[in-house]
């Protein structure tokens, strides 16, 4: 597939009125591809589109361990978001490979984006992914991870209820001592805002 044929079925995907059969159709077609954005792009399709099956479940599964960093993070992105919506067998499946993710070698932004998500759906050791995730703020020179945290932290807030001023405050000082540029001080902005 050409880079411009690829382009082709990223904005349909793009496309608000798509279907559940067309993204299903597409994503059918597409998900073996060799190009990270366009498969991304499709999983992040399934989220919004709601979709899922036991082929997509375990395709998900697959991608998170053996994939670009982009499909990771989508199907870190798909599992948050549907999270509610999972049985509880596919709630313990999930928890167990995010989880791997975390002991794998991945890039910090995989794994702090794992790190937050577990806090969330790991009741009992919240504290200790919150400490790890703090940790890895830390190592992480990569501005799009700490930007990641706290857009998802915005955008998700009545999820992240647990994690109190004193936590947020640490998080803020590691990441303004780090001095990353404009697209972090507007984030910072606003989670200090809010």
């Amino acid at each position: 597939m050409t880079t411009d044929e690829q382009w082709r079925v990223i904005h349909a995907l793009e496309n608000p009125e798509i279907g559940k059969k067309t993204a299903m159709e597409l994503f059918d077609q597409h998900k073996q591809s060799s190009s990270a954005i366009l498969v991304s792009e499709l999983i992040d399709v399934l989220s919004k589109k709601d979709i899922l099956n036991e082929d997509i479940f375990d395709y998900l599964i697959s991608q998170l361990h053996k994939t670009h960093y982009l499909i990771k993070l989508s199907v870190l992105n798909y599992f948050f978001v549907d999270w509610l919506n999972f049985s509880k067998d596919q709630k313990e499946a999930v928890l167990q490979e995010v989880k791997k993710v975390i002991r794998e070698r991945n890039f910090l932004i995989v794994k702090n984006q794992a790190l937050m998500d577990l806090s969330y759906y790991d009741v009992n050791n919240r504290t200790f992914f919150l400490e790890k995730l703090i940790s890895s703020m830390v190592k992480t020179s990569d501005y799009r991870s700490h930007v990641r945290i706290y857009k998802n932290y915005l955008v998700d807030k009545d999820c992240f209820t647990f994690i109190d001023g004193e936590i947020l405050a640490t998080m803020v000082k590691i990441t303004e001592a780090r001095k990353f540029g404009k697209a972090v001080t507007e984030v910072l902005s606003a989670v200090k805002g809010g």
